[in-house]
């Protein structure tokens, strides 16, 4: 018996020897990259992602920077809407509709809701950003948002509403539009933070106010910004904006339905931003706001590029939500229904407009600031070891 097993033992060893071997070198190879499976770009494209069927966690926690006269009430709306239809903690201010303006420190704020560690999730009011001084205060994987738009269009915006709505005392003093950009140095205030007209995008966004004059620190300005924030809106691609973000952070198309707010026209001013001569002076005297701009228009470019075709087909989709949005909420006569339904779509869920979605989506600034400070409210704990620590954000 122990001979007939000897014997078969020997017939064994060669094939298994021989196995061996080809499993040795097999793995050899595959680490030296010789064995190594290449895909085949033909029969497997690049799988890009069924916004209707792949859900992903959608993200909660983001800080707005809402920079004045860029379609940010718009912006705003859309966020703060979305925070309150999940009851999210929002940084808000006690009174008006401003968190800091005129240096990074902040106004009073509503009193945090909960038990320490007191953070929040969203804020989306005006801000001047110290993103140090915020950072601990909010969770650690929270999104940095902004909004910019072309500079020299913002100025002559900037000038009527805050010289003619608003009156502020050092553009009042200017006689007209046409004035101010043929010397805009002789009105401007000394203290940059008072500017409303001046690289305010860029300071709102951080930019030292002993830096405003400094042409050379633009590109360490800009550094820093690549390194805060995660995305960058565009106003005048306002739609394509609204989309992107849905995508990045995983919203529904519910969410990002807008109707445009606080919108004013000064067309008759026009000629005056178009002239070469004026145009090259306003662009050299908001120099940051204009590297600004252009940078992000570029990194946005390249995002929406990367998003593919499909990208260009969700914009035109939504925007036959929004037309349809618009004329529903819109209408004089009483609808048949007091809703309108949203078909499913490869980028959206079937979803029910109702008129109270009207109301809340048209809502003003201030009154949607105070809906959301009435919710806080309601809920709020005395504040007892809540405190800021801002540092300029260039130290």
């Amino acid at each position: 018996m122990r001979l007939m097993f000897r014997k078969k033992m020997r017939k064994l060893r060669c094939p298994v020897a021989v196995l061996i071997t080809f499993v040795i070198m097999s793995a050899i190879l595959w680490k030296s990259g010789g064995m190594q499976r290449r895909p085949n770009y033909q029969t497997e494209p690049q799988r890009r992602p069924n916004y209707q069927t792949e859900s992903q966690e959608e993200v909660r926690h983001i800080i707005f920077v809402k920079v004045h006269k860029a379609a940010s009430s718009t912006a705003m709306s859309v966020i703060l809407r979305f925070a309150m239809s999940r009851s999210l903690n929002v940084m808000l201010p006690r009174i008006r509709n401003i968190l800091s303006n005129y240096s990074p420190k902040l106004l009073p704020i509503i009193e945090h809701p909960e038990s320490p560690p007191f953070l929040f999730d969203i804020l989306c009011n005006h801000v001047v950003l110290n993103a140090t001084s915020l950072r601990p205060h909010f969770p650690a994987d929270t999104k940095y948002v902004a909004i910019v738009r072309e500079p020299l269009t913002l100025v002559q915006s900037a000038y009527h509403y805050f010289r003619d709505v608003e009156g502020f005392p050092y553009l009042k003093a200017v006689p007209s539009f046409k004035a101010y950009v043929s010397d805009p140095l002789k009105y401007e205030p000394k203290n940059p933070y008072m500017s409303l007209t001046r690289n305010r995008m860029s300071i709102e966004l951080g930019l030292p106010p002993e830096q405003v004059s400094n042409v050379s620190y633009t590109p360490t300005f800009l550094q820093k910004l690549d390194k805060t924030f995660h995305l960058v809106l565009i106003a005048e691609r306002f739609e394509e904006s609204m989309v992107l973000l849905k995508r990045m952070f995983h919203w529904q198309t519910k969410d990002i339905l807008y109707m445009k707010l606080n919108a004013h026209n000064h067309s008759s001013d026009n000629g005056f931003t178009t002239n070469s001569s004026i145009k090259a002076k306003l662009e050299l005297f908001n120099h940051h706001d204009v590297a600004l701009y252009r940078h992000f228009s570029e990194v946005f470019q390249r995002r929406v590029e990367a998003e593919g075709a499909s990208f260009n087909e969700e914009v035109n989709s939504f925007s036959s939500i929004l037309s349809d949005l618009g004329n529903f909420c819109t209408q004089t006569r009483q609808p048949a229904n007091n809703y309108i339904t949203v078909g499913a779509t490869k980028w959206n869920q079937k979803f029910q407009v109702d008129k109270n979605d009207c109301k809340l989506i048209a809502m003003k600034e201030m009154p949607l600031v105070n809906l959301a400070r009435k919710k806080n409210k309601k809920t709020a704990k005395p504040l007892t070891s809540f405190a800021f620590n801002f540092k300029v954000m260039s130290r």
